[in-house]
C-alpha cells in the first residue's frame, strides 16, 4: 500500500444542467489479485463526514465502493454493460442502474490515470451521463492539499 495524491474530476450531466467537482485528497493506492484499488476519504459536505470511498480498477470495470456517511453504496461500472445496485442514501434505498459507455486506466505501481464515462438511471428512469478522471501520483513526504 503506498501513500497518493489523488486528483479527482467530475460532472454530472443531467436535465438540469452540469455540475462539476475538482478535488485533490491525498489516499492509498494498492494492487491486489491483478486489482488496482485507490482509496480516500470523502470531502467534508453534509451527509459524507467520515466516508471512505474505495475505487477497484481490473482492467474493464470498475467498482465504487463508498461506506460511512450518511449511507453506503457499491456501483459497478462495466463498459457496454448494465449493472443493478441499491443505493443507500442514509434516509432510504433507492435501484440505480449504472452503463458504462468508456472505461480506461493506466494504473501502476507508480500512479496513473483513469478515466470513466457512464449513465445513471434511478427506478429505471435515466438520470444523468457521468464523468470520472483520476490522476494519480506518489505522494512526496509533504503535501499540501487543497479542496
Amino acid at each position: 500500500m503506498k501513500d497518493v495524491l489523488i486528483k479527482i474530476k467530475g460532472s454530472q450531466i443531467t436535465a438540469g444542467g452540469r455540475e462539476d467537482v475538482d478535488l485533490t485528497t491525498v489516499g492509498k493506492l494498492w494492487r491486489r489479485n491483478g486489482v488496482w484499488a485507490l482509496s480516500y476519504d470523502e470531502i467534508e459536505a453534509p451527509g459524507m463526514e467520515c466516508a471512505k470511498t474505495t475505487v477497484s480498477f481490473d482492467g474493464e470495470t470498475v467498482v465504487l465502493k463508498r461506506s460511512g456517511g450518511s449511507g453506503s453504496t457499491r456501483m459497478t461500472i462495466q463498459r457496454d454493460k448494465r449493472h443493478m445496485c441499491l443505493y443507500d442514501t442514509g434516509f432510504g434505498d433507492m435501484t440505480v442502474g449504472t452503463f458504462g459507455q468508456s472505461v480506461e486506466s493506466s494504473l501502476n505501481e507508480h500512479g496513473g490515470e483513469c478515466f470513466m464515462r457512464y449513465t445513471v438511471d434511478i427506478n429505471s428512469g435515466y438520470e444523468s451521463v457521468n464523468e470520472l478522471y483520476f490522476s494519480v501520483k506518489e505522494a512526496a513526504s509533504r503535501v499540501s492539499i487543497n479542496h
